[in-house]
């Protein structure tokens, strides 16, 4: 949430997607689809929070992501 800049917001969807790949590994999809949901909920549940989050959704468009064939779970 206190990204400034498209290259800090792509850094910190990296590790967040690193961290949501560890969960996947040792848990069932039902329980990474909460976990998603209850994430984005705190991350949105203040106006300012919510704005941020929503123009951050703005700065990915075009993105390309990675996803690793084994998760590094470190």
């Amino acid at each position: 949430m206190e990204v400034t800049t498209r290259d800090a917001l792509f850094k910190a969807l990296n590790q967040n997607m690193r961290a949501f790949d560890c969960v996947k590994k040792y848990s069932s999809l039902d329980s990474v689809i909460i976990l998603s949901k209850e994430v984005d909920a705190l991350t949105a549940n203040i106006k300012e929070w919510f704005i941020k989050y929503w123009d951050s959704k703005k700065w990915v468009g075009g993105g390309i992501f990675c996803d690793l064939l084994e998760p590094v779970c470190d």
